[in-house]
């Protein structure tokens, strides 16, 4: 049941603060979520179990962002 409530959560994320845009240059697809929350972006990655997660450089004075991207097809 943890199982279906992690991922029932990790969905709600994506559907509420993530994104799929496409690379014009290498035509593929990308999946990403973004924002300032170390660990909600660890624990995304963690529950769904694939893509990376980085940290995104400051914009000027900006708290630092997290990032978790797909990028690989296979995922």
């Amino acid at each position: 049941m943890q199982r279906k409530d992690n991922m029932s959560w990790a969905i709600g994320l994506f559907e509420g603060e993530g994104n799929i845009y496409r690379n014009d240059k290498t035509r593929m697809f990308i999946m990403s979520i973004h924002m300032k929350d170390e660990d909600i972006i660890k624990r995304f990655a963690n529950v769904v179990g694939f893509g990376r997660v980085f940290k995104r450089k400051p914009y000027l004075n900006y708290a630092p962002m997290w990032e978790w991207r797909l990028t690989r097809t296979n995922d």
